[in-house]
């Protein structure tokens, strides 16, 4: 299972939406274009069309931290924020 919580999303000019969170799980392979299932809504996904290595707020690197840019609207993106999205082996 791959997991993450949603920790805050923002735009990027020219590009569309990020989501960033921390990772929780990381047993299995997040590519691009892998749908990811939100644990409260598990009817709905969200598919990653990139991924980013994000690091900001900190002057060491850390690895736990992830950026996923996704084809939302800010009003969607912005209501992942707090969210765990995953992704089970078999998906």
């Amino acid at each position: 299972m791959f997991e993450v919580e949603i920790e805050h999303a923002f735009r990027i000019t020219g590009r569309g939406y990020v989501i960033v969170g921390e990772v929780l799980a990381r047993e299995t392979v997040l590519r691009n274009g892998d749908f990811l299932r939100i644990r409260e809504n598990e009817e709905q996904t969200v598919q990653v069309k990139a991924i980013e290595m994000v690091n900001f707020g900190s002057r060491t690197p850390t690895f736990n931290k992830i950026g996923l840019f996704v084809g939302l609207s800010e009003e969607e993106s912005k209501a992942l924020v707090g969210k765990h999205l995953y992704k089970n082996e078999e998906e």
